[in-house]
């Protein structure tokens, strides 16, 4: 398990590294020593915490967990094309905007552009009640999926029959 810790941390690295520096470094200097280890805790805890859960599901759950993965996984090729077609529409609008009217703030972008404060507002207003909704929203789905796997009857595995000398036949005549 630790070795595949590392391999994972290893693999990953090049996606979670920017986000890392940008996020921890940035409160570090902004926010001084002890808000920069907050930020630290919450992006490990974060970071760790569908991971550990998806390895703790599979040891447990073993081989059924996977096959239950794999028909959700159907949705997936879906979801991620909806998303990178949202995404990329979003990002020709803007840029498009940008070039027609440089001066100018589109709605939207000006509405993007505006939704992260507004939600680490929310967060710093009320710590503790938002990571109890994240903490449900996170772990609340796993529950149910983890809960509806274990109600399902479980097959042993099946295991080779062995055979007799005298049931073999003799296929070299």
């Amino acid at each position: 398990m630790v070795l595949y810790g590392v391999i994972y941390a290893l693999g990953s690295l090049s996606c979670s590294l920017p986000l890392f520096l940008a996020s921890v470094a940035g409160s570090f200097t902004g926010h001084g020593f002890l808000g920069g280890l907050w930020t630290y805790l919450a992006y490990a805890l974060g970071m760790g915490l569908l991971i550990t859960a998806a390895a703790v599901i599979t040891t447990v759950l073993g081989t059924t967990a996977l096959r239950h993965a794999g028909r959700a996984g159907r949705w997936l090729p879906a979801i991620s094309g909806t998303t990178l077609i949202l995404s990329g529409a979003y990002l020709a609008y803007y840029w498009l905007a940008e070039l027609l009217d440089p001066a100018g703030s589109p709605p939207l972008a000006a509405f993007v552009q505006q939704a992260p404060g507004w939600v680490a507002t929310r967060i710093a207003a009320h710590p503790t009640g938002s990571a109890l909704v994240l903490g449900v929203l996170v772990l609340g789905p796993i529950a149910v999926v983890t809960a509806r796997i274990l109600a399902q009857p479980h097959e042993p595995p099946s295991l080779p029959q062995p055979t007799s000398e005298s049931g073999k036949r003799n296929t070299s005549q």
